[in-house]
Formats: structure tokens, C-alpha cells, sequence
């Protein structure tokens, strides 16, 4: 009976040991199972099937690594595409692929025998699993710019970044950067780190916002830290010698930055507002050392950035200087589709005064005071698509589109410092100011308003990259020239129409009087003959050289008149803003028909009579004289046109003397903002630069999710 007893508790203890035995192997192995599903999950990184079969094979060894004596045929690891949402069928959540997707979870299953503690009784086996994911959504880093002229394209990376954002600096300050970081990148997270901002490792993309925007430092520091994450801490001497610079330059006593925004939009930091799907993969995000410090550099020196472009006559009656300043800077991206990166704005200011010029005898006096602000190219890039495509190279892809708009126009009650005070568009708080001054036979008919020109819009043009890779994107073929001077005929078309516009119902004399005369004074330098000769042809000689000379005066000094308001109604015709002049573009037809019907008449009278020539057969006899051919040119601008107008003749032809004195000022203006894109700024509005800084299709956090 003892013996039997001692037997029972001997199995007993034993049996319990074989029970301690079992759960410490299970235990052990559910560990080399999670391990060596999350060191497959960390190797799936693009989650392609190639990169599939290295992430299992690395499952694989950390299993045997993690737990000894197991042969590789007793694991077996697996690719699939986890999804809690999607794939609700599989208690794991577990399912292949589809279309477009792509692995993002490894299962490792792992089996063991376990031999018996008890004689006589046979091994035991034992199986665990364990299923780790990427559950993070894809994520990118870009940034885009505006592309520099091809003759401002200066070797060195940085020097181009840097002038693109409105700094034109010696390449002697420069010197070691685009060698020791053109091809460096940096996480957010070191650079956080190295400027001694702590990150907790859970932080949201809320909380990440609010941190970055919450930090400014200076300029200083910001190169510093890139230099030491970058591993140049050689560059720390020239990052001061580069600070220094620029605060000469500017006349700055202080250069700082904000590291981030809480707003969505443009705004004056480093970045844009984050969109990642989670905090570490923003923080984990690789960015181009140099972009990172181009767009420092900009953010530093907002709307501080101001030079004078070079002096520019415009027709020869003033000089005006241009300014630009860059009043947003350019920002980079992190995030995933919906993510929007901008360019750099850069902001042009004119101020036009020409004193006051008089036309017809005095009758016509007019003079110009144009505040100019025009934004010359504003763009952005907004990631659309990523990770769902690759190249033939296997490289994933991510799409971004860009969409600018250029040329912004504003005139109206601006200062330089008002223009570069603020990043709005020009058009918001704009005020009216004096842009003409025009007294006609000292009738007002000047313009107090204020002009607002649309941009031209381009895009959205795609542009598809892979990681690290850099494009320039063409947009809307835009010659500058042509661009340039629609502006200016834009602004002489709104001056043209407004006057006009003033001027309804008026019917000044003396207007009719000043045109007569300058028709007819202009008819006379083009013709030697004497409307006052007495002398005439054979047998007679009564006086018919001199009325024939009034005829032909007569006749020369309308269609001189008949040119002058022809040549502006088609000018009017072809603008594209001609609907601003409410139809005036159809009154100076109107006014062409006119006039054009009295030539027509006086061509076609075989014996005309009236004041300036008349020829009577019975009694022979040429009558007239210069005086009554001015009186008759008078006539016909004292009448309207037949067309339900207002206008009066007078009016309307007058415009003709005034559009031929503004159109070389305003072309002038024109003139300035080409040589300004072109020669000081030197930017291609005909294209933007994207770079697609890094690509994560799978995030870069890895959890166990089974």
C-alpha cells in the first residue's frame, strides 16, 4: 500500500512537472514566434512579393535564432495583408492582397515536440502563431519650387535653392555645403533631438503640430543641427560665416525660425502642416539636408528679402526701381495624399509717376501715378497618389500635382511697405487712389479707382516620382514677353474705359475745336500746298489751286482722324479684357462709321459746299478758307454717333491722342516686370521643381496584432 501511494504521488509530480515543462516551452516559443514575426515585419518595408521573400527568410532566422534546436522546416512564415476593417471574416484580419495593395503583415507559425518527462509515454507537440503588421499608412516627404532661367543656373546645388528664394549670395559663403550634404538626409526626429526638443515616442500628428509650431529657433542653431545629423560638423565654422552673410545682406539683427504650422495652408515655418498618419512616421521621414536648409534660410528671411531690381526708363519720362521681396517661403511637405507643399511667393512693387503732360494746346492734360504689386508665381504641389505603382526599376511611385498661377495684378492705394507687409493676395483691403489724372478743356475725367488683374492659372500638371528623385514639371507654355505686355494693355484698356466712362454726356467745345486744329495742323505738314492761293488754273486763274488745296487738307485731316480712332478700336477689340470698356470698343467703331461716312460724302460730291471749299459754275468761282475748313472739321465731332450713345464725337475721338501717349508708358511697365523676371529675380515662370524626398509605403512602426 505505501508503495502504491509513493508510485501516484511520483506520477503526480511528475505529471505536474510535465505541465511546468509544456508551459515553459509554449511560453518560450510564443516569444521566438512574435519576435520573429515583428523581424519580418520590420524587414517588409515595401511589401512587394520580392521584398516579401526577404522578409520571411528573416522571420525564419530570428526564429532559430530565438529559440534553439528548432530546424527551419519546423517555421513557417508568410506574407498577407492585414486590414481590421476590411478583412472581418479571419479572426486575424488576415487576408491576400488585392488589386493595388500590398503585403504589409508576416505570420509565423511554430511547431515543436516536446518529449515526455513520464517513461513510457510519447512526445507531445506543441504549435503557437503570431501575426505582426505595418499598420501605417503610406507617407512621403517633397517639396516644390520655382525653376531658376537657365542663364541664372550657377554650379552648386545651394547657391540655386537659395537664389530661387530671393538670395543671391557669394558662392565664398558657400563653400563645403553641396559637397559635404547634397546627398545627406535627415530625420525630423534627429533633428528635433539634436536641437533638444523631446519627442515621446507615442506622439500624435496633433500633438506633433502643435510642438513644432510652439518651437522657434535661431537660424544659427537650425544649420548647426543639420550639419551635426548630417555628420558634418566641419560645415559648423561656415554655417556662421552663411548666417552672417545674409544678416549683412538684409540688414538683420536676428534670423530665426518656426519649426511648424497648426494651420493648413501657406504659412511662415519649416512645414506645412503634418497630414501623416501617425506621429513616428512623420518624425522617421528622411529630407534632403540642403532642401531642409534652402527652406530655413527662406523662412528666416520672409519678407525681409527685398532688393532693388535695376533702374528702368519708362518712355523716357522717369526711372523707376523695382523691388521684390519673397513674403511666403517655400515649405516642405510631410504627410500622406492631401499632403500640400508651396513655392517660395515672391512679390514685385512698381511705382509709376509720370508728371502731368499736355496734349492739343493744353486742351488735353494728363498724368499717371500707377502703385504696381504683382505676384509673379504662386504655386503648389498636392500629393494625390502613393505607393500603388512602381517603375520599371520596382522603385515605388508617388504622384504629386502642381498647380500655379501667375502674374497676380494689383493697382491701387499701395506703398512698398504696405505691399511687402503682409502674404494675402494684393486684391484683399485694396483701396481706390488716383491712377489718371485727365482734364479735358478742363472737363475732370481722371480715374480714382483701383485695378485687379486675374492670374493665369495653370495645372494641375501631375508629376510621378520615386523616392529621391527630382523633376521639372512644364506647365502652360507662357512667353513672358507676350504675358508682360498684356499686362500693360490690360491696365491702358481699364485707364482708356474709365476716362470714357466719365465722361458720358459731356460736349465740350473746345474739345472739337483742339481736334480740328491738330487734324488739320498735322494734314498741313504732310502736304506743301497753299489752302490760301488766289491763283487758279487757265483761262480764269480765279483762285482754284487754293480750293483745291482745302480739299485735299480737308479730306487728309479726316482720315487722319478716321486712322487714330480705327487704330484704337482695334486695339480694344483684340484685348482680352475689352469687357471692361462696357462696349466702349463698339462706340469707337461707331465713331470710325461716323467719321468715315463724312469722308465718304465729301470723296464723292462732284461740287461740294460749304465753308472750307466751294466751287459755284454760275458765276464761276472757288470760295473758303482755312479758317471755315477747321470749322467744318469741327462739325464733325460736335455730333454722336448713330448708335444710342451718349459719347459725344468729341469724346470719343479724343481718346485717340490719349491712347497714343499711354501706350508707351504702360508697355514701359511692362517692360520693367520682364526685365525683373528675367535679370534680377531670374525665375521660369513656364515651370516648378518637384523632388520627392522620401517614400514610405508601409510606415515605419511595427506592432503585434496577433
Amino acid at each position: 500500500m505505501p508503495a502504491a501511494v509513493g508510485l501516484l504521488v511520483m506520477v503526480i509530480l511528475l505529471g505536474g512537472a510535465q505541465l511546468g515543462y509544456l508551459f515553459y516551452t509554449l511560453r518560450d516559443l510564443q516569444k521566438a514566434a512574435d519576435l520573429a514575426a515583428l523581424t519580418g515585419a520590420q524587414v517588409l518595408s515595401s511589401g512587394t512579393p520580392l521584398n516579401c521573400s526577404t522578409a520571411t527568410t528573416a522571420a525564419v532566422q530570428a526564429g532559430q535564432a530565438n529559440f534553439s534546436g528548432l530546424a527551419a522546416a519546423d517555421i513557417a512564415a508568410t506574407c498577407w495583408r492585414w486590414d481590421p476593417v476590411k478583412n472581418t471574416t479571419d479572426p486575424r484580419h488576415l487576408a491576400a492582397p488585392q488589386g493595388n495593395q500590398r503585403y504589409n503583415a508576416v505570420m509565423v507559425t511554430m511547431n515543436r515536440n516536446v518529449a515526455s518527462l513520464i517513461p513510457f509515454m510519447g512526445s507531445k507537440s506543441i504549435s503557437v502563431q503570431s501575426v505582426a503588421s505595418r499598420p501605417g499608412s503610406p507617407v512621403a516627404a517633397f517639396s516644390v519650387g520655382s525653376t531658376l532661367v537657365s542663364t541664372r543656373q550657377q554650379p552648386g546645388t545651394l547657391i540655386n535653392l537659395l537664389s530661387a528664394v530671393g538670395l543671391n549670395l557669394n558662392s565664398t559663403a558657400l563653400v563645403g555645403y553641396d559637397a559635404g550634404l547634397a546627398s545627406v538626409q535627415i530625420t525630423p526626429a534627429g533633428l528635433l533631438k539634436q536641437l533638444g526638443i523631446d519627442v515621446s515616442t507615442d506622439i500624435t500628428v496633433g500633438q506633433l503640430n502643435s510642438l513644432l509650431a510652439a518651437n522657434t529657433v535661431s537660424l544659427n542653431n537650425l544649420l548647426d543641427a543639420v550639419a551635426i545629423v548630417g555628420g558634418q560638423s566641419g560645415l559648423l565654422a561656415a554655417n556662421v560665416t552663411l548666417v552672417n552673410t545674409i544678416k549683412a545682406k538684409l540688414g538683420l539683427s536676428s534670423l530665426n525660425v518656426t519649426l511648424g504650422s497648426t494651420a493648413a495652408g501657406r504659412g511662415s515655418s519649416l512645414f506645412a502642416q503634418i497630414s501623416a498618419p501617425d506621429g513616428a512616421s512623420a518624425l522617421s521621414t528622411q529630407i534632403n539636408a540642403l532642401d531642409l536648409i534652402a527652406a530655413a534660410v527662406g523662412v528666416a528671411t520672409g519678407k525681409n528679402a527685398v532688393q532693388g531690381g535695376v533702374p528702368v526708363s519708362i518712355a523716357k519720362l522717369v526711372t523707376i526701381t523695382p523691388a521684390f521681396s519673397v513674403i511666403e517661403p517655400a515649405q516642405i511637405a510631410i504627410g500622406g495624399v492631401g499632403a500640400t507643399a508651396y513655392t517660395a511667393q515672391v512679390r514685385v512693387f512698381l511705382q509709376v509717376t509720370i508728371p502731368t503732360i499736355k496734349l492739343l494746346g493744353g486742351v488735353l492734360a494728363f498724368g499717371v501715378d500707377l502703385p504696381i504689386v504683382v505676384d509673379l508665381v504662386t504655386g503648389q504641389g498636392t500629393l494625390t497618389d502613393l505607393c500603388t505603382t512602381q517603375d520599371s526599376a520596382g522603385r515605388d511611385l508617388a504622384t504629386i500635382a502642381v498647380t500655379t498661377s501667375v502674374l497676380d495684378t494689383c493697382v491701387g492705394d499701395l506703398t512698398q511697405a504696405t505691399a511687402f507687409s503682409s502674404a494675402q493676395s494684393c486684391s484683399v483691403g485694396l483701396k481706390n487712389k488716383q491712377l489718371l489724372t485727365l482734364k479735358v478743356a478742363g472737363i475732370d475725367l481722371g480715374v480714382n479707382n483701383k485695378i485687379t488683374l486675374n492670374p493665369l492659372v495653370n495645372g494641375p500638371t501631375p508629376a510621378t516620382l520615386y523616392a529621391g528623385q527630382k523633376a521639372t514639371v512644364a506647365m502652360t507654355s507662357l512667353d513672358l514677353g507676350t504675358a508682360t505686355q498684356n499686362l500693360a494693355n490690360a491696365l491702358l484698356t481699364v485707364l482708356l474705359g474709365s476716362s470714357a466712362q466719365a465722361g458720358a454726356g459731356t460736349q465740350p467745345a473746345a474739345v472739337s475745336t483742339a481736334l480740328a486744329e491738330d487734324m488739320w495742323n498735322q494734314a498741313r505738314q504732310a502736304n506743301t500746298c497753299n489752302p490760301s492761293a488766289t491763283t487758279g488754273p487757265a483761262p480764269l486763274n480765279i483762285g482754284g489751286d487754293g480750293y483745291l488745296c482745302r480739299k485735299a487738307l480737308w479730306q487728309a485731316a479726316l482720315q487722319l482722324s478716321q486712322t487714330n480712332s480705327g487704330s484704337l478700336a482695334g486695339y480694344i477689340d483684340k484685348q482680352p479684357n475689352a469687357g471692361l470698356l462696357t462696349g466702349v470698343g463698339n462706340l469707337l467703331t461707331g465713331l470710325v462709321n461716323a467719321l468715315g461716312t463724312v469722308v465718304g460724302n465729301l470723296l464723292g460730291a462732284v461740287v461740294p459746299t460749304n465753308a472750307c471749299a466751294t466751287a459755284t459754275l454760275l458765276p464761276l468761282g472757288y470760295g473758303g478758307t482755312e479758317a471755315g475748313c477747321k470749322a467744318e472739321l469741327a462739325k464733325s465731332f460736335t455730333s454722336k454717333p448713330n448708335i444710342g450713345t451718349t459719347l459725344s464725337n468729341a469724346l470719343l475721338g479724343i481718346l485717340g491722342p490719349l491712347f497714343t501717349a499711354l501706350q508707351p508708358i504702360l508697355n514701359g511697365i511692362g517692360a520693367a516686370i520682364l526685365g525683373l523676371i528675367n535679370d534680377v529675380v531670374g525665375l521660369n515662370l513656364n515651370s516648378v521643381d518637384v523632388k520627392l524626398m522620401s517614400l514610405q509605403c508601409n510606415g515605419k512602426g511595427v506592432q503585434l496584432v496577433y
